[in-house]
């Protein structure tokens, strides 16, 4: 919520609340949450002032002019978790020929459609059958939305009652009042519509337009309607060479507009392989890479200008792309980019007459690893450090966990608990193990932490490490990194609620790629270690902010760390309940750290991990580390 945007009818800004919210935070909360749980709302809170913003310098007419509606603070922060909670749903319920304001989804992908569907017109000249274009009108689409439309649309989509209520007492109870040359005129009270500048109009009109798209939906399965058509007005670039030179060289410095137009093509190629299944990547495949290789596309005869676009867009991104490592099936060691730099992100070493061909025949099968003995024999030493940065995973192919992974995390969990059972520790029952199982079935079919991950990460205020509440145990980690020598460390402790530390641990990373990578080894370390030692309930803290987000993000990262991150989430989620993840000071994080750089210089040739008593000197460090023990 931007500082000074938008303030309500008393005037006060967002940027007010933020610097007095140690004053007022806790009448604004308890506020809104009596809204969030259906409470009446107070008149004053939905008071709203509207102002008209000109679209043009000089408008002449009211429809030159936008109405603004300045809600007061409070109403926008209610309506805003309002909204948060609704567009977590909307790509379930909604069409996906509606792209806008749900998220995953472009509103670049309907233009895309459009030019598709224009070119399949356009070239349809035999036939008896008959095609339609309708351009539909939108403009004042807000202003005649129709409250009780709009709660029988909710119903109808499968909104309980409750939701409902809350959300129609957002709509229904505001007042208006319009300021007009700096004047505010008498109370308006309206019967329809929705405000441009409530945080939740955008996704209640979406609702509404739900009702139409299914309208069409029902029309063209009846056999009423068949296809859509837009008027087409193409965009022919022009090469201004001579204009876009800097202008020390004679130009203008203009934006080179070709160049400009085709990283956004590459980018539109790129979401049709982040966003395979969205609509527009649907169509497309069906229409020109059916058997689904979008890096295998060519321009062909016949095909229409956007799509003649798009893989010219393609083709550019093909020349930033590099494989990432799984398995290594499918990757030639001389003729694919592969490498993490480099001009041709290919190695530089002569291939001569060697028979090792694919990246598998570089990767040790009874460990996983790299074979580095092998690798130092076959190629030079600069091709060497980067190959053995390369981080890889056994099982992995190309970034996906496969059967063979899935199988081994489900039958550890019984052979976990057997060993358990067998060393006197209590029994798991059979829903216990269920329940383990069901946990890794869910997370391999959705990778996110969803509830497991119970509250969202933050920097936190102060710079002393603080203890965890009881019955919970705080991890710890911290990695260092060397650049000149591409080597790093790890380092992790692990405390209880007084504060005191009950495991502990340090080793080396030989070879490691980045200083992200580093931190990821640590977690991984403190991670196994903690299933070792039966160590379940947890809280996360790490200084590195990528990390965490990397932890908490739904999204599937195609870097070549991202496997890393995966199996990390994958821990997670089998084997702790995380009840945070956060990010905090690197004061609040001083023993790990200090336990990473005394590992980085000591260089031991083996990991320690160290369970009570620990060490001394880890005492002095844990000690150090915890002058503050208040519970967060």
């Amino acid at each position: 919520m931007g500082d000074l945007k938008a303030p309500g009818s008393d005037g006060m800004p967002a940027l007010f609340y933020k610097n007095f919210w140690g004053t007022v935070g806790l009448d604004v909360g308890k506020e809104v949450k009596s809204l969030l749980i259906g409470s009446e709302m107070s008149a004053h809170w939905n008071e709203t002032v509207v102002v008209l913003i000109p679209k043009i310098p000089n408008p002449e007419r009211l429809k030159d002019l936008r109405p603004i509606s300045l809600c007061s603070i409070v109403y926008k922060i209610a309506s805003k978790v309002v909204a948060n909670r609704l567009k977590r749903i909307l790509p379930e319920i909604i069409s996906l020929n509606q792209s806008a304001f749900v998220p995953g989804r472009m509103i670049t992908d309907n233009v895309l459609l459009a030019y598709e569907l224009t070119h399949f017109l356009q070239n349809k000249r035999r036939g008896s059958d008959k095609f339609a274009a309708l351009k539909l009108d939108m403009s004042k689409a807000y202003d005649r939305v129709e409250w009780e439309f709009l709660r029988r649309m909710m119903g109808k989509l499968g909104f309980c009652q409750e939701w409902i209520n809350i959300v129609m007492g957002f709509v229904s109870t505001v007042s208006y009042r319009i300021k007009v040359n700096g004047d505010l005129t008498e109370q308006i009270i309206p019967q329809r519509g929705l405000r441009q500048g409530d945080p939740l109009s955008p996704y209640l009109f979406l609702l509404c337009a739900e009702a139409f798209s299914c309208l069409l939906n029902s029309a063209e399965d009846r056999g009423d309607i068949e296809g859509v058509r837009e008027n087409e007005n193409k965009v022919h670039w022009v090469s201004w060479e001579l204009l876009c030179r800097r202008k020390e060289q004679g130009g203008i410095g203009y934006r080179d507009l070709h160049l400009f137009n085709l990283a956004m093509l590459a980018r539109q190629g790129w979401r049709l392989i982040m966003e395979p299944m969205s609509l527009c990547a649907q169509v497309l495949r069906a229409k020109y890479f059916p058997t689904g290789d979008l890096m295998a596309v060519r321009e062909k005869p016949g095909i229409s200008y956007s799509w003649r676009s798009i893989v010219r867009g393609i083709q550019a991104l093909k020349k930033g792309l590099i494989w990432r490592v799984g398995d290594g099936t499918n990757i030639d060691i001389w003729h694919d980019p592969w490498l993490p730099s480099g001009i041709t992100r290919r190695p530089i070493t002569p291939r001569g007459r060697t028979v090792v061909n694919k990246v598998t025949d570089l990767i040790d099968p009874t460990t996983g690893k790299w074979d580095k003995e092998l690798i130092e024999g076959l190629f030079w030493e600069e091709d060497v450090k980067q190959i053995l940065t390369i981080p890889i995973r056994a099982g992995v192919e190309d970034g996906k966990v496969t059967v063979k992974t899935t199988i081994f995390h489900l039958l550890w969990v019984w052979w976990s608990a057997r060993n358990k059972a067998n060393v006197g520790e209590e029994k798991l029952s059979q829903g216990e193990i269920e329940h383990h199982v069901q946990n890794t079935a869910a997370y391999l079919k959705n990778p996110v932490l969803h509830n497991k991950v119970q509250s969202g990460w933050s920097m936190r205020k102060g710079n002393t490490w603080k203890a965890p509440p009881p019955g919970i145990l705080k991890i710890n980690f911290d990695g260092a990194y060397r650049e000149m020598s591409r080597d790093g460390a790890w380092g992790f402790v692990i405390r209880g609620e007084n504060g005191r530390g009950v495991l502990a641990g340090s080793g080396r990373l030989p070879m490691v790629s980045d200083a992200l990578m580093a931190e990821a080894e640590a977690c991984l370390a403190a991670l196994e270690a903690a299933i070792d030692h039966g160590i379940s309930r947890v809280i996360i803290e790490s200084d590195c902010l990528n990390l965490v987000s990397a932890l908490k993000t739904d999204e599937f990262d195609r870097s070549s760390g991202g496997i890393v991150f995966r199996e990390l989430r994958l821990i997670l989620s089998m084997y702790f309940v995380v009840t945070d993840i956060r990010h905090v000071h690197r004061s609040c994080n001083a023993c790990a750290d200090a336990l990473a750089h005394m590992c980085l210089d000591r260089d031991p040739e083996q990991p320690n991990v160290w369970s009570v008593p620990l060490p001394e000197f880890v005492n002095i460090l844990v000690d150090r580390d915890s002058t503050d023990r208040h519970v967060i």
